[in-house]
């Protein structure tokens, strides 16, 4: 089951990773051909999205299952987790962004929500894929923290044998 559970994990991160560079692409084009600033800030916040599952994956390599996170690695982690719980409010933003949007044309059609083109479900089913990508992510990240904390603190010595 513990097994099942770092597949998942993993998995998680992978689709976050693939979903987060193709939007953080998708700004950097919109910068170069519209000249909006507006999409550089996006494309700096889809990139510490993208860089929160592959610096899980690297830690999850390199520290399962019980090497605690020590130094610059945890000076890192620390900073990277707070930016990325602080861009929950980017995503959260971006869902009722859609949310709105989509509302307001149903509203304008005459059409219920879920009447609208299925085209326009794209954008807010994807936001809110890589939002709740995100929330595992950040949970999965502080679980494997305290068990890599644990996983150490009882670990034998030699010398303790």
């Amino acid at each position: 089951m513990k097994n099942l559970r770092h597949i998942g994990f993993r998995l998680i991160c992978v689709a976050q990773l693939i979903l987060a560079a193709w939007y953080c692409i998708i700004c950097f084009l919109n910068l170069f051909s519209t000249g909006q600033f507006i999409y550089l800030i996006q494309a700096i916040c889809y990139f510490f999205i993208c860089w929160l599952p592959v610096f899980a994956l690297s830690l999850f390599g390199s520290n399962y299952p019980d090497k605690p996170v020590v130094g610059d690695q945890k000076k890192m982690f620390n900073r990277l987790f707070i930016i990325n719980f602080l861009l929950l409010s980017f995503l959260f933003a971006f869902v009722f962004k859609e949310y709105r949007q989509m509302s307001a044309i149903a509203y304008l059609t005459g059409l219920s929500i879920f009447d609208v083109f299925p085209e326009l479900f794209l954008d807010i089913t994807v936001y809110t894929c890589m939002l709740i990508f995100h929330l595992l992510i950040l949970y999965g990240l502080y679980r494997l923290r305290i068990s890599l904390a644990d996983n150490f603190a009882g670990k034998k010595f030699e010398f303790e044998k």
